[in-house]
């Protein structure tokens, strides 16, 4: 049972921000309790004035957006928080094109930022496994889209990649440009024992299963629409799951509505809970994080703000 405690759910208001374009938000909790989001904007997705933005809600109110990160004059991608420690530290890809991108990781604390190629989130937060690896869900779109688990044993120093995890069709991957399985969400069931669902262009969601983090099962559909867009999920321990999802099935399908649903079988089964929209428009890539039986959930309103509601759970 879920039930609704937000009081604003804009973290900005349309229209009064320097940018007219924002998209992939992600949250984090603060050491100190707070909540932060970040997200990418500027003139549209993919233009040289994208950079990353961030906002911090301080007690019931979110501060005003700013800068969180611009290293280069291109497109800024896809950012990820971290808060790891007393380390908060920012992924984000960076290239005008998505096969050229690299990945940025920035230390919100000091400012300092290092490349670390492609390596790292692609877009929904990292996992922290029971005995303290990262595990940080990737993929390429050069050509066939292919996921990877990204781990690091170093508190994200190093990485080393998984071998791919790809679409299969009659026993063979996909080859074909566009198509496959990206931004796989990832999670520990029991100490060990991984999971992930992927984004795909097959009208479904699908998964993956790993004992080790480094070879994972060929990847199955699941009972979930997929609308070939952004999803995300959250682990609550003892195989108790939310999922944030556009219910539709269909390659590059409609991003509305916007729901929550839940499993309590380790994301075997699921029922929807919660429509958070249900208008036309486009209601997307959404980030979802649980502390201190809260639920936070923020996600793309039509490119013009970015939603953050709470629920108790």
């Amino acid at each position: 049972m879920i039930r609704e405690i937000t009081t604003d759910p804009y973290i900005f208001e349309a229209g009064k921000v320097p940018f007219q374009s924002c998209h992939a938000s992600n949250l984090a909790q603060l050491a100190d309790g707070r909540l932060a989001a970040v997200w990418f904007a500027g003139t549209r997705e993919g233009a040289s004035d994208v950079a990353i933005w961030e906002a911090v809600q301080d007690g019931f109110r979110w501060g005003a957006p700013r800068i969180a990160a611009k290293d280069e004059e291109v497109a800024h991608w896809n950012p990820v928080l971290f808060q790891y420690g007393g380390n908060l530290l920012l992924f984000y890809k960076v290239g005008m094109q998505i096969p050229s991108w690299r990945t940025h990781v920035r230390d919100l604390k000091t400012g300092s930022m290092r490349e670390i190629n492609d390596f790292g989130p692609v877009r929904t937060k990292i996992c922290i496994a029971a005995d303290g690896t990262l595990l940080a869900g990737a993929s390429t779109e050069d050509g066939p889209w292919i996921s990877y688990c990204d781990v690091s044993k170093d508190d994200g120093q190093t990485w080393t990649r998984s071998e791919p995890i790809r679409l299969i069709e009659n026993g063979q991957p996909v080859e074909e440009a566009r198509r496959g399985l990206i931004q796989p969400s990832i999670w520990e069931s029991e100490m060990g024992v991984y999971h992930m669902m992927l984004r795909s262009t097959k009208g479904r969601i699908y998964r993956s299963d790993s004992t080790d983090a480094l070879h994972w099962s060929d990847p199955v559909p699941t009972e979930l629409p997929n609308n070939n867009s952004g999803f995300d999920l959250v682990s609550l321990g003892l195989g108790h799951m939310i999922l944030c999802s556009n219910p539709v099935s269909g390659n590059w399908a409609a991003r509305t509505p916007l729901t929550l649903s839940e499993s309590f079988d380790n994301g075997l089964t699921w029922e929807t809970i919660f429509t958070l929209e249900d208008k036309p428009g486009e209601y997307s890539y959404p980030s979802l994080i649980f502390a201190e039986n809260k639920l936070y959930v923020s996600y793309t309103w039509n490119r013009e703000t970015i939603c953050c509601r709470t629920f108790e759970v």
